[in-house]
């Protein structure tokens, strides 16, 4: 929980508008790592999510990179969510 509290903090001192604060859940089949959800189609099968070189969620991406490995981090695109807009969900810091 604390990798999530430490993330959340740092999103929000960087100006990050947060609209939800952060929660544990444990359960066996809790995420393990971050994903990132942001507007547009859903990926197809296969498709790896791409952000735009200097959106805020793809600075977000390289600053996870530096710290956790890139299986561990998971994209999604959702038609549904607002402009501008992204979905965090930060698991337990991977042990590897």
């Amino acid at each position: 929980m604390q990798f999530a509290k430490d993330w959340y903090k740092l999103l929000g001192q960087a100006g990050w508008t947060i609209t939800s604060a952060p929660n544990s859940v444990t359960t066996p089949d809790a995420l393990v790592g971050v994903s990132i959800t942001v507007r547009g189609e859903p990926l197809a099968a296969g498709e790896q999510l791409e952000l735009p070189n200097g959106s805020p969620a793809a600075t977000l991406g390289r600053a996870l990179l530096a710290v956790i490995p890139q299986r561990y981090i998971v994209g999604f695109r959702k038609p549904d969510l607002p402009e501008n807009s992204a979905v965090i969900d930060i698991g337990i810091m991977p042990r590897n």
